[in-house]
């Protein structure tokens, strides 16, 4: 691994979880190579975590009925798997060698050229790379190709999530009141029933935002987000670590409520860090998780007893 990426994980060694589900989020929404390659440059220290890797596993499971986008996820997860060992450059050479050249399905340019593996495919395509070079010409003739990926996000949503990122990241989510407004936007232009784990992304983040800027109707709308994000995390299997996110973000803003009952808020706050709890002893849960979990917990105990 080169020794730029290795000081980078060393810097950033435990991103959290809501930057690592974006960060995946905008490079499997990435429509061209070049984008993508960005994507794995700017946000290195979330998509080569272990985070990463159990979020990508977890999609794989909630796509199984998905043999195209099955594949197609593995496919992503393997060419992050060859960035973070031999380097971003080096592992998207053979795909940026036009400028805009757009991501195509590779399931089904591995059906096409008769590999079931997504290894060999990968494999193949870096030591022959005009094989990838022929597709991407013939699509970008106007040739019918069939390999085109999901349907396209809208073509703001990468500017929102750069934005968003530059926010969080690089400024500590201090500007609590833009991030909201980037946020609503970017949910209104998800469709949840093409993208729910982009959907997720950008109501969750409205969610907790709000609750960071407080304010009774404020935190009222997160909790009403969340309703909205268990109804669709209710519809198909999902990573433990996105329904162990959600329960300790719905815990949070039930601790900061401002309507109701104190020892009411407290209890749903409780019942949240508990579920969230049962669910940290998953062997794709990192220990220091689980470790601040039970802190949380401790701390509401105390609080609620008073």
């Amino acid at each position: 691994m080169p020794p730029t990426e290795r000081k980078d994980k060393a810097q950033n060694p435990t991103p959290s979880f809501q930057s690592v589900l974006g960060a995946v989020n905008q490079f499997l929404a990435s429509e061209t190579w070049d984008e993508a390659q960005d994507v794995a440059t700017r946000s290195r220290s979330e998509l080569f975590s272990d985070s990463a890797r159990i979020v990508l596993d977890g999609f794989v499971r909630s796509q199984r009925e998905d043999e195209e986008a099955v594949f197609n996820i593995e496919y992503d997860r393997e060419l992050l798997r060859r960035a973070s060992d031999q380097g971003v450059e080096g592992a998207f050479a053979p795909y940026v060698q036009f400028a805009g050249a757009p991501r195509i399905s590779m399931a089904r340019l591995a059906k096409m050229l008769k590999i079931d593996s997504v290894v060999a495919l990968a494999d193949l395509i870096q030591k022959d790379p005009q094989i990838l070079n022929v597709v991407l010409q013939g699509i970008m003739m106007g040739q019918p190709s069939g390999t085109s990926r999901q349907p396209a996000l809208h073509p703001r949503i990468q500017q929102l999530l750069q934005e968003i990122h530059d926010l969080e990241i690089t400024k500590g989510g201090s500007d609590v009141q833009r991030l909201v407004e980037l946020y609503r936007e970017g949910a209104a232009l998800v469709d949840v029933r093409s993208h729910p784990e982009s959907w997720i992304v950008f109501q969750d983040g409205c969610a907790r935002s709000l609750v960071k800027w407080g304010g009774e109707a404020r935190i009222e709308e997160a909790l009403t987000v969340y309703e909205r994000i268990f109804k669709v995390l209710r519809r198909r299997g999902w990573p433990t670590l996105i329904y162990l996110s959600m329960h300790q973000n719905r815990g949070s803003a039930y601790r900061r409520r401002i309507a109701g009952s104190r020892r009411e808020n407290l209890d749903h706050a409780v019942h949240e860090y508990e579920a969230a709890f049962a669910m940290s002893d998953s062997p794709d849960i990192a220990p220091e998780i689980r470790e601040n979990i039970k802190r949380a917990l401790r701390q509401m105990y105390l609080e609620r007893s008073k």
